[in-house]
């Protein structure tokens, strides 16, 4: 996540094109080893072992390393050693910058330090973000304060499960507040409880529709058909399950979700505003947003 948001802060800078934003984000992908194929070189677990990790993620608001070791798959000094081999997201990103010439090692040590002091960050708060802490990107750099009530926590739920099990190029984007949205695709979910209704919801782009239901579902999905619409509903209906959790286990509040439905060609209206949060992915533009304090007319 954070090299995205810094490739994005290059090119507003002038120092890169959109093209070769794309190309980098590309080639990053390519240079990065995912944690489970160095954690299965290292002679730590096996490939049935990273594969269960993976799928208990799927429903658990862990990191991977916190799964492993609870299950008795790898200790916390072997994963710590495995750590040391990893060099941070954005070491990769500078190697590939100075690689193919479009920025030397100082220029990409200037713009970092210029990228903090732009977005007024704290040299923890940096820190965190370097380390893509997904609650630091929803507060940083999307704005969204306790103001928000619950769409913070719902915010940070649904951007994990995204860089998890769909692309971890996040482009997050600032939030705002609106009383009508409309749209093309919807995926919502209404979750009733014993505070008022909440309806969170999704809008996929619809040139990326495609591609992030592919990716979810690891099914070859090639139109926007029932597979399509029962892959991003099936998404969301994943993320509302960790977020009322979430509520339930903070002693927040008590929600029950209902089915998630899946609609077209429409509008959301609220009598109060709702909050919006936009983000970019290598495939299209989304925004996911939740009107909290009544029910919104979809």
């Amino acid at each position: 996540m954070f090299s995205q948001l810094f490739l994005d802060f290059l090119h507003v800078q002038g120092f890169l094109t959109n093209q070769q934003v794309r190309d980098v984000t590309e080639r990053k992908k390519v240079v990065k080893v995912p944690i489970g194929v160095l954690i299965v070189d290292a002679g730590f677990m096996t490939p049935k072992q990273v594969e269960e990790v993976l799928r208990i993620q799927a429903t658990h608001d862990l990191r991977f390393g916190e799964i492993a070791i609870m299950n008795g798959f790898i200790t916390e000094e072997q994963f710590a050693s495995v750590l040391k081999t990893q060099p941070k997201e954005h070491v990769y990103l500078s190697q590939v910058l100075t690689e193919w010439g479009l920025m030397d090692f100082d220029a990409v040590l200037e713009q970092i330090v210029a990228f903090q002091e732009a977005y007024s960050l704290s040299d923890e708060q940096m820190a965190r973000l370097i380390d893509n802490d997904v609650e630091e990107f929803v507060v940083s750099v999307g704005r969204v304060g306790e103001e928000y009530g619950f769409f913070k926590e719902f915010a940070i739920q649904f951007l994990k499960v995204v860089t998890r099990f769909v692309d971890r190029n996040v482009l997050v984007r600032p939030s705002y507040q609106a009383r009508e949205l409309k749209y093309k695709y919807l995926a919502h979910q209404s979750c009733a409880g014993d505070r008022n209704a909440l309806y969170c919801c999704f809008e996929p782009d619809p040139e990326g529709m495609l591609t992030f239901a592919r990716l979810y579902s690891k099914q070859p999905v090639m139109d926007i058909d029932e597979l399509a619409k029962d892959s991003i509903c099936e998404f969301l209906n994943c993320v509302d399950g960790l977020f009322v959790t979430h509520l339930s286990d903070e002693g927040i509040a008590e929600y029950e979700i209902e089915p998630p439905v899946f609609s077209e060609d429409g509008v959301v209206s609220a009598e109060k505003p709702f909050c919006v949060l936009p983000f970019w992915l290598p495939c299209g533009e989304f925004t996911i947003f939740a009107p909290m304090q009544e029910a919104a007319e979809l």
